[in-house]
């Protein structure tokens, strides 16, 4: 049996705090191995900051998908900051992390 996870949450920080957090993320995700591959990339009015292994956070598409992730996302004008985590292996499609569902 296959174990699927998916790990969100959601608050607001004020601009100091998000500067703080995503240093913070930065310095974490940095110290990964070269099985992570870490990019910054803009999805929406969020700026997400991506920690992941196989196929790439914001591309999950198709019937089957493995993925492995943690992402830290920030929108700089409501101050919103998203944490997520997501494992997944032979996932169909309707079954993909709900937090992508969200609006961005």
């Amino acid at each position: 049996m296959d174990t699927s996870y998916e790990v969100y949450a959601s608050w607001t920080l004020e601009p100091e705090a998000i500067a703080a957090e995503r240093r913070r993320v930065e310095a974490l995700f940095a110290q990964q191995d070269g099985y992570w591959k870490v990019e910054t990339a803009q999805h929406g009015s969020f700026a997400c900051l991506m920690c992941y292994h196989q196929q790439h956070p914001l591309s999950l598409a198709g019937n089957s998908q493995s993925y492995q992730h943690a992402v830290f996302a920030w929108n700089e004008a409501d101050g919103e900051v998203r944490y997520m985590f997501n494992y997944g292996v032979d996932v169909p499609q309707e079954l993909l992390p709900r937090c992508y569902a969200l609006d961005w």
